[in-house]
């Protein structure tokens, strides 16, 4: 729903110009703001996108991390793993549980995201290498990512876009959220809210990685779930989340 001037009137994703202009000041702001906040705008094709990040298997190993977790703490878990060297699959599906799981701690369920990356790293290795892994069919590989305990389906779109390249949309609670408030409302199906945002934003990497990286953006340092920073917010000219919850 939008609201304006105390009337309400439907919002659909089909409305004239509103994902346009969403798209718009998306663009703007985070090429502006992402590397303040975590997030490298780069070539389409580059890894450095997911926090300077160079190496693919580091990013999917901190996209299974940063899940209901800050990414400060993320962070540290990622140092203390890199200088155990760890991060390799071949070392971390050989290394002990609870080993890692002592290196993660600090992160948000970090005992049960210890199991994660154990079975993460060891399917890795069992299909011949990340290269091997990662290049093959968008849906084996998403279809192998979400068989593991721990990874849904935003989890492995993440890490098929930013570690993988391959032209998928994650759909993240926080993106809803901010979405939501602006006026466009998602089905609760996740694959159906993908596919309708699929066919409203230009069908390229780089589209994708700045559309999910703004909304998650804006939604953790703005559109809160509570006391929200409305009118600090990027997108305020043309949200309709009630103005009862501005800034006061």
């Amino acid at each position: 729903m939008l609201v304006s001037g105390g009337r309400r009137h439907e919002a659909s994703l089909n409305e004239p110009g509103l994902i346009a202009k969403v798209l718009d000041i998306l663009s703007v702001w985070g090429r502006e703001n992402l590397g303040r906040l975590g997030w490298l705008v780069s070539d389409p094709y580059s890894y450095e996108w997911w926090g300077g990040f160079k190496d693919p298997f580091e990013i999917g190993v901190s996209a299974i991390l940063v899940q209901l977790s800050r990414w400060e703490a993320v962070d540290k878990a990622i140092t203390r793993l890199r200088e155990n060297k760890l991060l390799d699959p071949y070392v971390l599906a050989e290394a002990p549980q609870d080993m890692i799981k002592e290196l993660i701690k600090g992160v948000g369920f970090h005992e049960s995201k210890s199991r994660t990356l154990k079975e993460f790293s060891i399917l890795v290795v069992r299909r011949g290498g990340w290269g091997a892994f990662i290049n093959r069919d968008l849906n084996e590989v998403r279809n192998d990512l979400i068989k593991i305990k721990g990874i849904g389906y935003e989890t492995a779109d993440t890490i098929l876009l930013f570690a993988g390249n391959k032209l998928v949309l994650p759909v993240s609670r926080l993106a809803r959220r901010v979405l939501s408030r602006v006026g466009v409302n998602l089905p609760a199906s996740y694959v159906r809210a993908q596919q309708m945002l699929e066919k409203l934003i230009p069908e390229d990497l780089g589209s994708y990685k700045l559309f999910h990286a703004t909304l998650v953006s804006i939604s953790k340092k703005y559109c809160r779930s509570k006391k929200p920073l409305c009118a600090e917010c990027p997108l305020q000219t043309i949200c309709g989340f009630p103005t009862r919850n501005l800034k006061t």
